[in-house]
């Protein structure tokens, strides 16, 4: 087995049958990091006594994605990137599933919902509720688009 080249980020090995299939890297990190995207990327780029632009620690061994120029730490990075290299990694734990029924709760939702201009069926709670909760439920799903798409990016110019 052989290290990708970027085995301190992504930890991962393959057969040596597959090497310089996808530029010395592991599958994942081609098809995250590498060129093929025609985006002028052009894979990872290491480089030590560098001072992260997440943390500001200075002399560390940085990272850095080819679409922008700023070094983050190892750790930063794979913090920033740790939905692509560990997709089950990414879980909401602080937001609920299903809404809970309490009455400031579902009427702070039931504002939302007009802000939007949302119909409610205002028929018995039972009904406002199944709105509001199926409401909700949309907003996680927008809460975690927003959360992955903001960390897959440099912090400082967002590429």
């Amino acid at each position: 087995m052989m290290h990708c080249k970027n085995y301190e980020i992504c930890s991962n090995t393959y057969p040596v049958e597959y090497h310089k299939c996808w530029g010395d890297t592991c599958l994942n990190c081609d098809m995250h990091f590498g060129n093929w995207r025609n985006d002028g990327s052009d894979g990872l780029s290491f480089k030590d006594g560098v001072e992260c632009c997440v943390c500001m620690e200075e002399g560390l061994k940085g990272v850095k994605w080819a679409k922008c120029k700023h070094y983050t730490c190892i750790v930063c990075f794979k913090e920033m990137w740790k939905v692509t290299l560990n997709p089950d990694s990414y879980v909401l734990k602080d937001l609920p599933n299903e809404l809970p029924k309490n009455k400031e709760i579902i009427d702070g939702m039931i504002t939302r919902m007009r802000l939007k201009n949302r119909s409610i069926n205002e028929e018995s709670e039972d009904t406002i509720y199944e709105d509001v909760n199926e409401f909700y439920k949309e907003c996680i799903l927008d809460e975690k688009i927003y959360r992955k798409g903001n960390l897959e990016c440099c912090p400082l110019c967002r590429r």
